[in-house]
């Protein structure tokens, strides 16, 4: 005889864990050694030496931003995901023009390709035109292997010969003003694979500083929602209402950071992304921080103030501390505003999913109403302690008097809502000071 005989229990287990969407793992997209799949380092040394083991060398744009990421303090310690452009590789290339032609006045630039550097250093002489300038800027770089320059007059034009994963960078520049007018070489196709491989991250980053792929990716990632950070070099950018940020603030694009700079080598959109990412969204903004490795921009204030009302973000220095400027999205919106919204969304549907899924029913009664409430009731209050949320926030739900006699049919709970506060962020400070003798 058995005590089953006698006593016989059974317990069920309701454990069910909806899958927690990820906010801190970054992909990007790049040229690789590999294709049709998606594959993960660490941004650690392990990982560098995980990504030469597979074929990627240190001049390799995927590369290189994962290098960013992990010199950052802090950095994201999750892996970073490489999509490989299946595509076609990208054509890079970029237009320089002289800016000026006074007398006297110096033309800078140093050219990085295959981690050798190529300065140009020109002073301008009395009388001379830009196609002037353009042949000296040609005869102080010489010829670099594997790129090719091209003498246009009115504007000198450096293309990689060859398309591939290593691409040329510019810093240092003064007295020229850039454009990277290399095509789209087909991104959206090329994310629209990968994440059918691997949807599990939230930040993107390319490795192009195209306009045009930079507009292609922006308009993927608000699709996707995901949220993308970018480098542009183009100095349309510091022109009133225009350049690709501009562009993109036109469209309202809220997932979209465009970083304008002069320094392409420095990765500084994955250098930003890379230490935001190892915050609990809502705690940091990206306003007011340093990026290891980048190099700071000293704009003119004609510029400065172009390039913040076009939605850019900058990388400037204050009393010798380097650090961001206003944190923006190019629609305006500050960057951790759209990714604490997007992570409180996620939270509250993974919370309800898993009242839902844990019960074997929740009753149609006002108290099952109040289950509902619960969940979003738990959301709010954490993220209220992450920072994202002001506290004084509320959620209401319908009375049960209220509710269709169609919706309770149906089993469907309409109408649950919750107010709340953003807690925000002080960013600049004004101080009025009075002082008497």
């Amino acid at each position: 005889m058995s005590i089953d005989d006698t006593v016989s229990v059974a317990i069920t287990v309701y454990d069910a864990t909806p899958a927690v969407q990820d906010f801190g793992t970054i992909a990007i997209l790049a040229e690789a050694p590999f294709s049709s799949e998606v594959r993960a380092y660490a941004p650690s040394s392990a990982g560098l030496s995980a990504m030469v083991t597979d074929g990627f060398t240190v001049n390799d744009e995927a590369y290189r931003k994962v290098a960013a990421i992990a010199s950052q303090n802090p950095h994201t310690a999750r892996p970073v995901k490489i999509i490989p452009r299946d595509t076609a590789p990208n054509a890079q290339e970029i237009e320089f023009v002289p800016a000026y032609t006074t007398a006297g006045k110096r033309v800078l630039m140093t050219i990085e390709y295959l981690g050798k550097e190529y300065e140009v250093d020109v002073t301008i002489q009395t009388g001379d035109t830009a196609a002037d300038i353009i042949d000296d800027i040609v005869t102080d770089l010489g010829t670099i292997t594997g790129l090719t320059i091209t003498d246009g007059e009115t504007k000198l034009t450096i293309k990689l010969t060859t398309p591939g994963a290593a691409r040329f960078h510019v810093k240092d520049v003064l007295g020229l003003t850039m454009a990277d007018v290399s095509v789209d070489a087909g991104v959206a196709t090329d994310l629209a694979a990968g994440v059918l491989l691997d949807s599990d991250w939230y930040g993107l980053l390319i490795d192009s500083t195209s306009a045009a792929e930079i507009k292609a990716a922006a308009a993927w990632a608000l699709s996707n929602d995901k949220l993308a950070a970018f480098s542009s070099l183009d100095s349309d950018n510091t022109t009133e209402s225009d350049g690709v940020a501009y562009d993109l603030r036109a469209l309202t694009n809220h997932n979209a950071v465009v970083l304008v700079t002069r320094d392409s080598q420095g990765s500084g959109e994955a250098g930003i992304m890379g230490r935001q990412f190892s915050r609990t969204p809502g705690s940091s903004t990206w306003a007011h921080k340093a990026i290891s490795g980048q190099t700071p921009d000293a704009w003119s204030a004609a510029h400065f103030a172009n390039l913040r009302a076009n939605g850019a973000l900058t990388y400037v220095t204050d009393q010798g501390v380097n650090h961001t400027y206003d944190g923006f999205a190019c629609s305006g919106r500050f960057a951790d505003i759209t990714r604490g919204i997007a992570w409180l969304k996620a939270r509250i549907r993974e919370a309800v999913l898993a009242q839902i899924v844990n019960v074997e029913k929740i009753p149609y009664t006002q108290q099952g109403i109040g289950i509902i409430e619960s969940a979003i009731y738990g959301i709010l209050s954490q993220a209220q302690g992450n920072g994202l949320l002001a506290s004084g926030w509320t959620v209401t739900s319908p009375a049960i008097a209220d509710i269709s006699t169609a919706n309770k049919a149906n089993r469907i709970l309409p109408d649950i809502k919750f107010r709340a506060t953003l807690a925000g962020a002080i960013q600049t400070v004004t101080v009025d000071g009075t002082v008497l003798v």
